[in-house]
């Protein structure tokens, strides 16, 4: 029992802000107070600690450029703005701000041009169940992305290997697989994530290759059609033959009434339709077997 009221008492508390955020405002506090080393020193260990978000990644790097700018270290200043300004174009001075603080700022928004860092993803299925993932960082002037991370969710953190671009082939059991894109500094730090936890990417599978059209040749129906036209002249065909067959028939059977000539006529003419029949129903039988072929194969 009262391990259980230990473990509920324990829940209630807040949670313990991170390092980075503690020192974050301690810099702020410091340089209201116009101390601007001791600001510096707060800024820059928030930064070392390494598990600093992206907005608290771009004010730590914001109060470093207004501490070192205060201690005339323009240069300093104006490298720490530009990382700041990278990563949140938005950031301003307070109203009346020193001459001192506003020159470098202004001086590295007109290099940056309001760029922003981002990462563009593009998603390549390379099999069923493999996928081939790649960033592409935008306008990292300052160089700040050190490694680039694909979180397949919920929870598995895959590593991007960096040649020409951040890439990484991965297992991707069940498309749409949904993942999300983390990009951070030396130190660790969080400079931009795409895709979150409630919107994440998807990895889609792979579309299914465009089925040809089969040449005129080998469509099926071509055949069948010729073969039902050959087994109907078969038909009319045979017909004619046992229409011919029956008529010599009749001669024979009453020569008295007929002449020789007439039974030979009969005889050549039946001789020569039976040829044609054959041919035709052999036709539309080898058309149709062609035909079923090609429908299976």
């Amino acid at each position: 029992m009262r391990a259980a009221s230990l473990a509920l008492l324990l829940a209630a508390l807040p949670a313990r802000a991170g390092v980075a955020t503690e020192q974050l405002a301690r810099a702020r506090q410091a340089l209201e107070a116009v101390r601007p080393d001791e600001a510096l020193v707060a800024a820059d260990s928030g930064l070392a600690a390494g598990d600093a978000t992206p907005d608290e990644t771009a004010n730590l790097f914001w109060l470093v450029g207004m501490s070192s700018a205060v201690l005339n270290h323009p240069a300093a200043a104006e490298e720490a703005f530009s990382k700041a300004l990278e990563l949140a174009p938005g950031l301003a001075l307070p109203a009346g701000a020193s001459p001192k603080l506003v020159a470098p700022v202004e001086r590295t928004r007109a290099r940056l041009r309001g760029e922003r860092l981002t990462l563009e993803v593009v998603g390549t299925p390379l099999a069923p169940e493999v996928q081939r993932t790649t960033v592409h960082v935008r306008n990292d002037a300052q160089h700040l992305v050190d490694r680039v991370t694909l979180i397949a969710l919920p929870d598995r953190a895959l590593p991007m290997v960096l040649s020409a671009e951040w890439t990484l082939d991965w297992r991707c059991d069940a498309p749409p697989c949904p993942f999300t894109i983390e990009a951070r500094d030396a130190h660790g730090n969080l400079l931009r994530q795409t895709g979150s936890t409630a919107a994440p990417l998807l990895a889609a599978a792979p579309e299914a290759p465009p089925v040809e059209p089969r040449p005129f040749w080998r469509r099926p129906t071509l055949y069948y059609v010729a073969a039902g036209a050959l087994a109907i002249a078969g038909a009319v065909l045979g017909f004619e033959f046992a229409r011919q067959q029956s008529a010599l028939r009749e001669v024979l059977a009453q020569r008295d009434a007929h002449t020789l000539d007439e039974a030979q006529r009969l005889d050549a003419a039946r001789a020569r339709t039976y040829p044609f029949m054959i041919s035709a129903f052999g036709g539309a039988a080898v058309l149709g077997i062609v035909g079923t072929a090609l429908l299976v194969f």
